[in-house]
């Protein structure tokens, strides 16, 4: 039993060490090199405008998030990689391309994002 763990542990230090190299810079510069100006690639993200849309179910299945209620609007404490945001009256939650959620300002939505239907 003692060996089938270390080569479990060998094995599971094996890939996270992969992992790191495949995102180490170097690798990066060897994909892109210099190139400074990039496109964002036409992704369909699903999104909903805090106070303008209904909550959607995938919104309302998830945990990482709480609602606020002031007097007349809810507001939204989301959990995300970089830490709690709030998503306020106005403000976007967009659903990522990994299932993450975000709160995204009214202003950058529209000049990022348009109608895929």
């Amino acid at each position: 039993m003692y060996a089938a763990f270390t080569n479990q542990m060998l094995t599971i230090t094996v890939e996270s060490e992969r992992a790191k190299l495949s995102q180490h810079p170097e690798n990066a510069r060897k994909k892109w090199g210099s190139r400074v100006k990039f496109r964002k690639k036409p992704v369909v993200i699903e999104a909903f405008c805090v106070g303008l849309h209904k909550e959607p179910e995938w919104f309302l299945s998830r945990k990482d998030w709480v609602a606020q209620n002031h007097d007349h609007h809810t507001s939204y404490q989301i959990r995300t990689l970089e830490g709690d945001m709030t998503a306020n009256f106005g403000d976007w939650i967009i659903k990522g391309v990994n299932d993450e959620i975000y709160p995204c300002k009214s202003d950058i939505f529209e000049k990022t994002y348009e109608d895929a239907e």
